[in-house]
């Protein structure tokens, strides 16, 4: 998205040290050490409110995963 988008590539960028892996398993060609965009404005959120409203997000997040799968499945949700 930013090689083909002139105006973002004139934004100011930051480096994000992310020790995790992307939990995120909807896209198919998913690089490792790259982030979705949830988990960077977590990962974020982490750098300047704190782990805890990090972490809540993230738990969320986890739950989202696991409700799309399963409904994308057809299944129920444990």
């Amino acid at each position: 998205m930013l090689n083909k988008s002139p105006w973002l590539q004139e934004l100011a960028q930051v480096h994000l040290d992310s020790a995790s892996n992307s939990n995120y398993s909807l896209r198919r060609n998913q690089e490792a050490g790259n982030l979705c965009t949830f988990e960077v404005g977590s990962a974020i959120l982490a750098v300047h409110e704190g782990a805890s409203s990090a972490e809540k997000l993230n738990h969320f997040f986890q739950h989202y995963l696991k409700v799309f799968q399963a409904d994308r499945s057809g299944h129920k949700l444990d």
